[in-house]
């Protein structure tokens, strides 16, 4: 994976909200967007979107495990 000024950006956007107490008014803000809507739509929601692919992911590695385990 090529590092780009972008991943960073994204990298640092998604640390700070998702590991940090800080608001996403203050992260909008940091970012130079000028909503916080932008901030979350571009960052938030996509991690959201990741992360429901790989709960999707898991539960299909359970339920092929879980049947292969049955006789």
């Amino acid at each position: 994976m090529d590092i780009t000024p972008y991943s960073l950006r994204h990298s640092f956007a998604c640390a700070c909200f998702y590991n940090t107490d800080i608001p996403i008014e203050n992260i909008a803000k940091i970012m130079g967007h000028s909503t916080t809507r932008v901030t979350y739509d571009t960052y938030v929601h996509q991690i959201a979107k990741e992360e429901k692919k790989l709960s999707s992911q898991l539960d299909s590695l359970y339920k092929d495990t879980k049947n292969k385990q049955q006789p």
